[in-house]
């Protein structure tokens, strides 16, 4: 009889680990992205600050920063929106050259940024998810 208790415990907790795990992944397909850069005028007429962020899927320095930008998504989106931009046709806000870039947005002004490579993102980021930021 303890056997089948221990099994049912063991059965629970994988479920409940299962469960968690899958509610709490996101990929970048999950996030919002813009096929044109026209489509900005939604963000900006809202007069809030929003993150703009350049990848590419094959990018290793994209790949690097993904679990940073998922957190930012799952955790901080309502506070500081971000929007993902890969293949987007139209013209940019700003001058990008090189993936990964982010860019910080108000009302179609660029405030902060071009913000190029893995560090400035992460600093970016930490920043806002500290409270710390002032565009």
């Amino acid at each position: 009889m303890n056997i089948k208790k221990y099994m049912i415990l063991a059965f629970s907790l994988l479920l409940t680990f299962s469960l968690y795990a899958c509610a709490e992944s996101v990929d970048y397909e999950d996030m919002p992205h813009i096929d044109d850069f026209s489509e900005l005028s939604d963000y900006d007429e809202t007069g809030e600050m929003y993150l703009l962020y350049f990848y590419l899927p094959q990018c290793p320095a994209c790949q690097d920063l993904f679990d940073d930008i998922a957190d930012h998504y799952m955790n901080h989106h309502d506070d500081v929106p971000i929007v993902l931009s890969h293949q987007t046709t139209g013209t940019p806000p700003a001058e990008v050259t090189h993936v990964p870039t982010m860019l910080v947005m108000q009302s179609g002004e660029v405030l902060e940024g071009p913000l190029v490579g893995v560090e400035p993102i992460r600093d970016l980021l930490a920043d806002i998810q500290s409270g710390n930021y002032t565009p």
